[in-house]
């Protein structure tokens, strides 16, 4: 029988922080000075000259690229007193040049030729005999005229020429008050005659607007307008929109609707999609008058499209098929509540999304502000993110998530689905795994914050369906869905997506090439379309999606003291990877980092239980902590790290000797973006912070674990670098699993090897609030929570007892499992 997991109370010990390793300067490229001089000198005489818009635009576009695998000193490109702003940076891949786009005010024009004049002049050489401004100036291989393709962030076949596009527009706006830079865009775009979207995103260092303009549009805009960031395409939305007949009857539904009773409480799952038809019988009691909302005042909030009715039904009841083969009573014990973000008719074409996700979280948070929700979203946009950098949308998530900005500093917990791949982009690939591993998953799915949901395939195999006469399953039960998207092709910086992945249903295939969805291979659910049909199918990463949302709930229903990012944590600290998803991701044993980073980046850390989540038992126990930490300074140095004596089960250990045991970590925060072209272009720019943690090694005491990962502590024991902390034992490893906002790493020892591992510790990495002081975000706290998880699998101990002996009743809170 299961036991209460335990959360404690134990205060950390806080010590002052400062990262082992060093840094040093950044490699340059050698230059002759008086030559480098002359050369810049010019190019930026000829930019000048060339950029007739310069004195109507306010200032001028400037374009600065490194010599080939060199860095630009992209820092001190900008200066914000003289409002020069970096608006872009990037790295090409192939040639390792850098590029960065500087705004410079027609008041500071001379501000980079003065600079260049200052280093090609030896009177003006340093006291240790170094041209003046050095690291800048010898830094930049070239400098030119910017012009409105250098603004452009997408594919270059895709800008737009004669036919107008809807894009994203980025404005700066650390340097000048949006409200001013606003009424000069409204003003232009009125005369040039763009359309203009009415929603706006604002963030603490950029601004996103919506317009609608050609080529030579954007060319005018360019030359009217500074301090444009970026101009990015607009992926159209698209959710998944399954239309199946239904086989089930009318008694079917009374039946199950018969056997339904409801303990509701004050928890929810918030369904963001295209309305929800509550007239349903399975879904009237789950979801009230009040909880059928829309994000538009306009709109009615009833379901014409069928997608979120039919994500209403997995969320409310996780697998509905279950309880349709059963004759046992079910019990429903969270509500659903229903956001309208899909129009009744068309597509929101002409909105921002992040906008319109903002309005609808609040359009439920007012109408029931008492109420602890997950937040589901199963709609992405059309268009893949390759790269893994983030978006208007998905930094509005992130913002919403972390309540970046909101004075009650309120935690979202949001799951999204990671995207589907269409059945006819199968056919040309070796096998599906590869498949999955070229496509990346939709925005908004890549938010930091946000827990993204992959698909997997469950036992269902057999096809009776009419019309699929002959068609199999295409992949075997266990592997990861072949709709599912992944984040392989992503810079290993960027977040791990999707983090879990739950039943998504297989795909149907002829042995031709040819594949299709059939009902047979969908997770059963709610059909909008009553009284004609009370069943439909859903598919792929949206039935995915609903079911963990369920899950979700189920947890935070269970301890209503847990915090969003520990019901995060929990759903990824229970997952566990399928034997399937290992043949598949490590073929033939595979066990390199290649193969790792695969399995992990296709298949998160696979598929989550919510009896692990919930409940420990004799011989495994989940310990859960939720403290907060001042990262840094007021003045953006590193501040503190915490250090934890867990209460550990020593003896019960050393008792099983060489007995295989296993030691499992997770870390969860939430991050405040900063989703300004910087902020897009390296995880340190748009992280407020980062954290890590390390467990002390088989031989090191807590002293050993501080100076391992703290210089400071180093420095005070003389230079001791603590021993080893076991480091390499861990399953992923630092490197792999340090990115985003959420870490969770494994390491499997013999019991007696485990026995001393009870310190834990927990450190700030680097992040926007250390080094954007003019934020005023730099001495901020940050929550986390922590899930440390010692098991003995296949192997009787009652690691549960001796770890509640050590326990003080006031520092430990049982949580309750499975009702």
């Amino acid at each position: 029988m299961g036991k209460p997991n335990i959360v404690l109370s134990i205060e950390p010990t806080s010590r002052p922080f400062a990262p082992v390793g060093g840094g040093g300067d950044a490699k340059r490229a050698k230059r002759s000075v008086a030559e480098h001089a002359a050369k810049l000198s010019a190019e930026l005489a000829h930019a000048a000259a060339e950029d007739k818009a310069a004195e109507a635009r306010g200032g001028s576009y400037l374009t600065f690229t490194s010599a080939e695998g060199f860095d630009l000193e992209v820092d001190s490109l900008e200066n914000k007193p003289g409002k020069i702003v970096v608006l872009n940076s990037s790295r090409d891949e192939k040639s390792g040049v850098m590029t960065a786009t500087v705004f410079v005010p027609t008041k500071k024009s001379e501000f980079f030729s003065d600079r260049v004049a200052q280093y090609g002049d030896p009177a003006q050489k340093t006291k240790k005999g170094k041209p003046k401004n050095e690291k800048l100036v010898e830094s930049i291989e070239a400098v030119k005229k910017a012009s409105v393709r250098d603004l452009w962030d997408g594919p270059a076949d895709e800008f737009p020429g004669a036919l107008p596009k809807w894009c994203e527009l980025w404005l700066d706006v650390f340097a000048v008050e949006y409200a001013e830079l606003n009424l000069r865009l409204e003003r232009a775009c009125h005369e040039i005659g763009i359309t203009l979207s009415k929603e706006e995103l604002v963030f603490p260092e950029v601004a996103v607007r919506m317009l609608r303009a050609d080529g030579s549009g954007l060319q005018r805009l360019f030359d009217d307008v500074g301090y444009i960031e970026s101009i990015r395409p607009c992926g159209i939305p698209v959710s998944e929109i399954t239309n199946l007949d239904a086989r089930s009857q009318r008694e079917f539904v009374n039946d199950m609707a018969d056997r339904l009773s409801t303990e509701l409480g004050d928890t929810s799952v918030c369904v963001l999609d295209s309305g929800v038809n509550r007239a349903h019988p399975l879904l009237a009691a789950v979801v009230d008058d009040e909880s059928v909302l829309s994000a538009d005042p306009a709109w009615s909030g009833l379901d014409v499209n069928g997608h979120g009715t039919e994500m209403a039904g997995v969320a409310a009841h996780g697998d509905l098929r279950r309880h349709f083969e059963s004759r046992d009573g079910f019990l429903a014990r969270h509500a659903v509540e229903s956001v309208e973000i899909l129009p009744p008719k068309g597509e929101n074409e002409e909105h921002l999304y992040g906008a319109i996700t903002h309005d609808a979280v609040y359009v439920a948070e007012i109408e029931r502000p008492a109420r602890r929700r997950a937040f589901c979203m199963a709609v992405t946009e059309g268009k893949e993110h390759e790269d893994g950098r983030p978006s208007a949308w998905s930094a509005e998530i992130d913002s919403l998530a972390s309540g970046a900005g909101e004075d009650d500093d309120g935690k979202r917990l949001f799951l999204i689905s990671a995207g589907n791949i269409q059945p006819s982009e199968f056919r040309n690939m070796d096998s599906y795994a590869e498949c999955n591993m070229m496509h990346s998953v939709q925005s908004p799915a890549e938010a930091w914050n946000a827990l993204t949901v992959g698909a997997y395939v469950g036992d269902d195999a057999r096809i009776v369906e009419r019309g699929a006469e002959g068609w199999h399953a295409a992949v075997e039960p266990g592997s990861l869905a072949p709709h599912s998207r992944t984040s392989v092709l992503w810079d290993g910086s960027w977040p791990i997506k999707p983090e879990i992945c739950l039943v998504g249903g297989n795909v149907a295939a002829d042995g031709f090439g040819n594949h299709m969805d059939v009902d047979d291979l969908g997770v059963l659910t709610t059909s909008k379309d009553i009284p004609r049909f009370y069943f439909d199918a859903l598919h792929a990463t949206s039935a995915a999606t609903g079911s963990a949302s369920w899950m979700a709930a189920e947890v935070m229903r269970a301890n209503p003291s847990l915090w969003p990012e520990t019901v995060r944590a929990l759903l990824v600290h229970s997952a566990r990877w399928t034997d399937q998803m290992k043949k598949d991701f490590l073929p033939d044993g595979d066990s390199t980092k290649t193969g790792r980073r695969n399995l992990l980046r296709s298949c998160g850390w696979g598929v989550p239980s919510l009896e692990r989540a919930l409940e420990s038992l004799d011989n495994r126990v989940n310990l859960i902590v939720q403290r907060e930490m001042t990262p840094f300074t007021e003045d953006g140095k590193l501040n503190e790290m915490h250090l934890y004596e867990l209460p550990w089960p020593q003896e019960e250990l050393l008792k099983l000797a060489d007995k295989q045991a296993e030691l499992r970590v997770t870390l969860s925060y939430f991050v405040e973006p900063n989703p300004s072209a910087w902020g897009r272009s390296t995880k340190f720019q748009y992280q407020s912070l980062g954290l890590s943690f390390q467990v002390n090694g088989s031989t090191q005491t807590a002293d050993d674990l501080l100076r391992s990962v703290n210089k400071k502590a180093r420095d005070e024991a003389g230079g001791d670098n603590g021993g080893n902390n076991g480091s390499v034992d861990w399953y992923l490893g630092q490197q792999m699993r340090d990115v985003g906002s959420i870490h969770s790493d494994f390491k499997v020892m013999s019991a007696a090897e485990l026995a001393n591992a009870r310190y834990i510790a927990v450190y700030p990495v680097g992040g926007w609030w250390s080094h954007r002081l003019a934020l005023r975000k730099a001495g901020c706290t940050v929550r986390y929570s922590l899930v440390v998880s010692i098991e003995t699998p296949g192997v009787e101990a009652d690691l549960y007892t001796e770890i509640v002996s050590k326990i003080p009743v006031s520092i430990a809170t049982p949580v309750p499992g499975l009702a």
